[in-house]
């Protein structure tokens, strides 16, 4: 418990201890005990929250293409002193999921909150590649087949770095499976719905063609208490599907301002380990963010308070010329997150 440091002031004297009854003493330790709950509250809370935006990032920044191994790890920068890494692992047979996988994990996610359960049923064959503006054919569902195979194998750990930011030297982290079982319509049972033997929004069993998240998963989007955790928009995500880089500077930008109590900065070594592509230079690196900078901030109706200023010049090695420095500076911004209400009727290019 913290140290009790009774004071009282005389006329024209320093401060000196007074002597004080045993309730005097009760009640003191009572205010100690409330500071000490309220602190601990607090730090609880930016746990929470810390954590809540790990998990939007990790969900969001599967690998942009196609990788041989069954793990992949990177890091994530949330603010000052607060690490991440992440660990993707294709469980069983399954393939590490990639590229427009994010989509459908995204769309998954979006589901679930519209339809207020970790079981997402489907009333027709062609409603969920409805959602991802896709035709009803052979080769796009066969594909989303696939695309769901791989992310029924996979498995997400966060692990902040020991000492990062809330966490302490103790740490705290999390692995979670994303879905757990999907049934959609074989290409038989898809030839005898268009042949009117089939009806699936008639049938015996409404819930025989589902997708299943995890348990754990449907707990982050619903939350303890109730709320429902809002998604970045998804058309807003659609159209930047085949832009890797573009789709993790928009989530981490939403994400960012989103939680944002103050103005703060991102600075550019953090901005090149998250977004920074290979061997690229900092300079490619940094116009394509101004470039998808712009782009979302166009999409968005400026609603975030975010913007790339210049932060100096400094030295990318030893021996290297001095080369201009960017930071993103992000502060409190209007809502444009997606809050499970109402999904967009049609998706962008």
């Amino acid at each position: 418990m913290k140290q009790i440091d009774i004071v009282a002031s005389a006329p024209d004297q320093a401060l000196i201890p007074v002597s004080v009854s045993s309730t005097d003493l009760d009640d003191a330790r009572s205010l100690v005990e409330i500071s000490e709950a309220i602190e601990r509250e607090e730090q609880q809370n930016q746990r929470t929250a810390a954590l809540s935006f790990a998990r939007a990032m990790a969900l969001a920044m599967l690998p942009a293409s196609r990788v041989k191994t069954r793990q992949v790890s990177r890091e994530i920068k949330l603010g000052r002193d607060l690490e991440y890494e992440v660990i993707y692992t294709a469980a069983g047979q399954s393939e590490m999921p990639f590229g427009a996988d994010r989509l459908v994990l995204a769309g998954i996610q979006h589901l679930a909150i519209q339809q207020g359960s970790a079981r997402i049923r489907f009333k027709e064959v062609g409603e969920l590649l409805g959602l991802f503006n896709l035709s009803g054919g052979g080769k796009q569902y066969n594909e989303l087949r696939r695309r769901l195979d791989r992310l029924k194998g996979l498995v997400v750990d966060i692990v902040p770095k020991k000492g990062s930011g809330p966490f302490g030297t103790g740490g705290q982290g999390e692995g979670f499976r994303v879905i757990k079982r999907w049934h959609l319509p074989t290409a038989r049972e898809r030839k005898a719905s268009k042949e009117g033997q089939l009806t699936l929004a008639g049938q015996e069993d409404p819930g025989q063609f589902f997708v299943d998240i995890s348990d754990d998963l449907f707990n982050y989007l619903t939350m303890r208490d109730g709320r429902v955790l809002m998604l970045v928009r998804l058309d807003l995500q659609s159209h930047f599907v085949n832009k890797p880089t573009a789709w993790d500077y928009l989530t981490f930008l939403v994400h960012r301002c989103g939680s944002a109590m103050s103005e703060s900065r991102v600075p550019h070594d953090d901005l090149m380990r998250m977004f920074k592509c290979g061997t690229e230079s900092d300079s490619k690196t940094i116009s394509k963010l101004h470039r998808y900078h712009k782009q979302i901030m166009v999409a968005t109706g400026h609603r975030l308070n975010a913007s790339l200023i210049k932060a100096g010049k400094g030295r990318r090695s030893q021996r290297g010329p001095l080369t201009q420095l960017w930071d993103l500076k992000v502060g409190p911004s209007q809502g444009i997150i997606f809050s499970g209400r109402s999904a967009p009727k049609k998706l962008g290019a």
